[in-house]
């Protein structure tokens, strides 16, 4: 991890600003963050913005619980620190309303924002399960006291109970990191009992029971739609949250509206949809939305929405939404795929590219993530796993077997490489330190491309292909593209860019054709 808190420790006008209508992780990392500088002399504010105050219960008795510090509710407009710390989210992303500084800093969990703008300091890291999490990992390496028996251990309750809601009462810890934080944080059974048992008022209690009645479902597409009174966002994501365990339901919107928005909380259990995706399917054109695979968020402006849609009931516009999204894409999936007769038969270019095995930068069995222009994909580094970089700069994984079938190492030394962009420089992210290894031209080592042939048709219709190294997930291919199967290994399937596709590959010319 390159990023180190002490970087920020320049500054001393410090503003760490939660996201709109705060959760408990967002509240939990601000506070890790705010600790951390009391701690080195540094003075700082925790700030959040948005259309209405803290009122979800427990996130009250959260702030009652931070007692040396204030939890503001601001003008953000007003503000203009030196320094600006986003905390589980990213500056420039819709749940944050702006603050202008003269210098960023991002600390966060999830998928890069499309609409985050460049700031000067980040931590994104995508696959830990919570933002608590990335604070503690950064406090660990600062060596910062976490587990405090002078303050009954409630920072690190605190961090405990972010942790604890983010990853759906730890059904979700996804990396190493969130285990150990899991593991590692003293806990206040006082503190952390309090703040679990006293999760809803009476008053949420009958908003979710009446979100209930108003479940709209269908069958065919296993989808739920959930119509709630006005209520805190928070509670939007605990009604998806029950409503995705319903057996029948595999994707869920619930919404509510207030003061002329529309908020949506998402659910999904299914690899086909990708919850921040349909988010921002939802939203387009009319608000904004975001989030993870299989949880996200979003915002309908009504203004915009009645300015396209007029009256139209939310539901039927959520439901038929939902129903355009899944028609919008083909699904091709590696081992079902068939070969129609609009594949025409191509033959690999003998182009110089570079490799590097997964041993020679990561010990036996570390997961790896590969950042491919169609996706991020994880590997584990072993003997049969190499990494190629082709010649527009495209990473992807290849097993041994596979490329000692494609590609042929006996080259001269000075033969070219084809790669485009000379200055280009891959980085692997190891998940188990979450280090970022950046790949050199000169430490490539070169191969040529043996002529191996393929079928490829282009793409008319937005596609999402289900690979061997990729069956969770989805390389997505646009129109344009091409969707290519290796004739002599038909559950080899992928898809290239059209334009790199012309640069790599040439028609056969079958005889008496």
């Amino acid at each position: 991890m390159d990023f180190k808190l002490s970087l920020l420790l320049v500054h001393s006008d410090i503003v760490i600003q939660c996201h709109n209508v705060p959760d408990a992780d967002t509240l939990a990392s601000a506070y890790g963050l705010y600790r951390y500088f009391r701690y080195n002399g540094r003075k700082a504010r925790i700030v959040y913005g948005g259309s209405h105050p803290v009122a979800k219960t427990n996130m009250l008795l959260m702030v009652q619980y931070m007692k040396d510090v204030d939890v503001e509710y601001v003008d953000c407009s007003a503000l203009e620190p030196e320094l600006l710390i986003t905390v589980d989210s990213q500056y420039g992303a819709a749940n944050l309303d702006p603050i202008d500084a003269h210098y960023v800093a991002i600390v966060d969990h999830h998928q890069i924002d499309r609409c985050k703008k460049d700031v000067d300091y980040e931590c994104i890291l995508s696959s830990y399960g919570s933002c608590c999490s990335v604070v503690f990992q950064l406090l660990v390496n600062e060596g910062f006291p976490i587990n405090d028996p002078s303050d009954d251990y409630l920072l690190s309750s605190i961090l405990y109970y972010g942790l604890y809601m983010d990853t759906s009462e730890f059904s979700e810890l996804k990396h190493p990191a969130d285990k150990d934080a899991r593991d590692e944080l003293k806990v206040n059974s006082e503190i952390f009992m309090s703040l679990q048992h006293n999760n809803l008022s009476l008053n949420e209690m009958k908003i979710i029971g009446d979100a209930l009645s108003n479940c709209f479902y269908d069958q065919e597409m296993r989808f739920g739609v959930i119509s709630s009174p006005a209520c805190d966002p928070n509670i939007l994501g605990v009604v998806s949250d029950f409503v995705i365990r319903v057996a029948g339901i595999d994707t869920c919107v619930v919404y509510s509206a207030k003061d002329d928005m529309v908020k949506l909380s998402i659910r999904t259990l299914s690899k086909e949809v990708r919850a921040s995706d349909l988010a921002r399917e939802l939203t387009s054109q009319i608000g904004s939305g975001g989030g993870h695979n299989h949880k996200a968020g979003g915002v309908i402006r009504m203004a915009d929405y009645r300015g396209l849609y007029g009256d139209r009931d939310m539901t039927a516009y959520l439901q038929g939404r939902y129903q355009e999204f899944l028609n919008s894409c083909d699904l091709i999936y590696y081992n079902k795929v068939k070969r129609t007769p609009d594949f025409r038969l191509y033959s690999k270019k003998r182009l110089v590219a570079g490799y590097i095995p997964t041993m020679e930068i990561a010990t036996e069995g570390t997961e790896l993530i590969i950042r491919t222009f169609e996706g991020d994909v994880t590997v584990q580094a072993s003997e049969d796993c190499y990494i190629m970089i082709g010649i527009e700069g495209e990473p992807y994984p290849i097993t041994q077997n596979k490329f000692r079938n494609k590609y042929d190492t006996d080259i001269p030394v000075d033969a070219p490489f084809d790669i485009r962009d000379q200055q280009y420089r891959n980085k692997v992210t190891n998940l188990t330190t979450y280090e970022r290894y950046a790949i050199s031209m000169e430490e490539l080592h070169r191969c040529r491309a043996r002529s191996y042939r393929v079928y490829a048709r282009r793409l008319t219709r937005p596609t999402k292909v289900f690979t061997r190294w990729k069956y969770d997930s989805y390389m997505f291919g646009d129109v344009g593209d091409m969707l290519v199967i290796v004739e002599n290994d038909p559950q080899d399937v992928y898809i290239v860019k059209g334009d790199l596709f012309a640069r790599t590959y040439q028609k056969v010319q079958l005889a008496g054709m």
